[in-house]
């Protein structure tokens, strides 16, 4: 089978969603091949076979601001979600990221949130057999801003259904983990300090301005980091920076 998604209401994506549907029902091993083309990510009918979701950045993703995002963030992720770690790839001394950069290694950020499982199995296992005392099932869900534009392609084989398929990024992307037993982690809450402040701290130690540096907020503090430069600065989680 295949189908080209022209946009989230065409007939042809109708089309793919209600067939594919009704074959997976019954189970009868099938491949789907389509592409996805700007928007349809986000239809729910494309949904039953795309296992991401698709929007643009919270901002300008020339000047992309990753902690200012957080709110829009949080909103597509659900309120019930914590969020665990937040990694900046080539984030400018001005705080910004340019997602819209086409050079390589490309820059990105990546949000990682954990939240109560939205679709957990039927059965819960016994506590001792995978499951300790207050566990639940969870799920990760990992946020990644990259270029808008660009085309990913996915294969995923197994089960009644391989699936292959390619869509184009609107800004950010959403993959949701498989449910898995445990109990909520701590959400870092707001950042006690700022990438300007970061960067600032950076270059009075000696860190030079026209760089781009990879930042690390998580549950230790944050991190930072330019490659080439033989320093790596490291704050604690209250955001003072550590001798």
């Amino acid at each position: 089978m295949a189908q080209n998604f022209g946009a989230a209401k065409s007939h042809k994506g109708l089309m793919c969603g209600v067939v594919s549907c009704f074959l997976l029902l019954f189970s009868i091993p099938i491949a789907l091949f389509f592409t996805c083309r700007s928007g349809c990510g986000n239809d729910p009918l494309t949904r039953l076979i795309m296992d991401e979701e698709t929007y643009p950045v919270p901002g300008d993703p020339a000047n992309f601001k990753p902690f200012d995002a957080l709110v829009g963030i949080r909103e597509r992720v659900g309120q019930d979600a914590r969020l665990t770690e937040v990694e900046i790839w080539l984030v400018r001394s001005d705080g910004t990221v340019d997602l819209t950069a086409t050079y390589t290694p490309a820059p990105r950020v990546l949000y990682t949130f954990v939240r109560p499982a939205k679709k957990p199995p039927a059965e819960m296992p016994p506590i001792g057999a995978g499951r300790k005392e207050g566990d639940i099932w969870l799920e990760e869900v990992k946020v990644e801003c990259y270029r808008p534009g660009q085309v990913r392609h996915v294969k995923k084989m197994g089960g009644n259904v391989n699936k292959e398929y390619r869509f184009s990024n609107e800004g950010m992307v959403l993959t949701f983990g498989s449910p898995s037993m445990g109990t909520l982690p701590e959400d870092l809450g707001s950042p006690k300090i700022s990438v300007e402040e970061i960067w600032s701290a950076a270059i009075g130690q000696g860190a030079p301005r026209e760089a781009v540096a990879r930042i690390t907020w998580g549950s230790r503090g944050y991190d930072f980091l330019v490659d080439g430069w033989d320093s790596m600065l490291r704050w604690d989680e209250s955001g003072v920076l550590r001798d």
